[in-house]
């Protein structure tokens, strides 16, 4: 839902402005050239490196049985959903109502040049028919703000400090491997 785009969105924004160890790859262009957006992400983290074309992970891929039964299969990388929002206009309209005008973050985006793209909902009446969102009992969304969120948010000021970051990794990578 917009709701948690917004909130996404916002947390994107924030360790953009923040750091320079994030990058954005538009799902558009990973789903239009996935080669290109590959090297993209090599360019910026020279670090990796490849053992397939994007474009060609799904002729290697061996995912897990839940994996493919969630992604309806494997399959090539396709642009096929792109635009698939205008075939939901009616919730989009709704979402707006609800949660507010995304213009502006469509602007600043690249997605949208101005508002016209509103037009397309003039006529449309809003149906929000399709939201699922849950309501979390208020002692998980106390837990998730007075504890989780205030972790996370420590572990990863401790990851990017100079001093225990280095620490912090090599403690998580002795964890995950106890786990698998």
């Amino acid at each position: 839902n917009l709701q948690t785009w917004f909130s996404h969105q916002h947390i994107a924004k924030n360790l953009s402005a923040e750091t320079s160890r994030f990058i954005t790859v538009r799902y558009e262009d990973l789903v239009t050239d996935p080669d290109k957006t590959q090297q993209y992400i090599q360019d910026k983290m020279p670090f990796l490196q490849r053992k397939v074309k994007f474009s060609e992970y799904h002729l290697v891929a061996t995912p897990s049985d839940r994996t493919i039964a969630a992604l309806g299969g494997l399959r090539p990388i396709s642009a096929a959903s792109i635009g698939n929002w205008r075939g939901q206009l009616a919730y989009l309209k709704a979402q707006i109502q609800k949660y507010g005008d995304l213009t502006n973050p469509l602007i600043d985006l690249g997605y949208e040049k101005d508002s016209n793209w509103m037009l397309a909902l003039e006529e449309v009446s809003p149906d929000n028919t399709d939201e699922k969102l849950k309501e979390k009992a208020w002692y998980k969304r106390l837990w998730r703000n007075w504890f989780m969120l205030p972790r996370r948010r420590l572990f990863y000021r401790i990851s990017c400090s100079t001093l225990f970051g280095m620490y912090l990794d090599k403690i998580r990578w002795f964890l995950r491997k106890l786990s698998s």
